[in-house]
């Protein structure tokens, strides 16, 4: 699976720690959601979602702060994928 950075920002990170979480869901059943968050409100969330697809949902904030959702089988391929409105997630308000 490999390593990630723990120094800087998700922003070129981003598809890395979504493989990883991907990946790691696919890997050890026992894993619930695998999130990832930075101080710059950029966020991803891989999670089961009922069904054999991994969803992932990764809220990039520039240019503008915008949310996408995707779909991945269990070979880790995009089986789909929508860009969602902003539900107003921010991941540095939790604890």
């Amino acid at each position: 699976m490999g390593e990630l950075p723990t120094t800087e920002t998700l922003g070129r990170n981003a598809g890395r720690v979504r493989d990883f979480g991907a990946g790691l869901l696919n890997a050890v059943p026992q894993i619930a959601p695998v999130l990832s968050g930075d101080t710059e409100d950029r966020f991803v969330m891989a999670r089961r979602d009922g069904t054999e697809a991994i969803a992932v949902k990764t809220i990039e904030t520039r240019p503008q702060r915008c949310m996408l959702v995707e779909w991945r089988d269990r070979t880790g391929g995009t089986v789909r994928h929508s860009v969602e409105p902003d539900d107003g997630f921010d991941p540095r308000t939790r604890p």
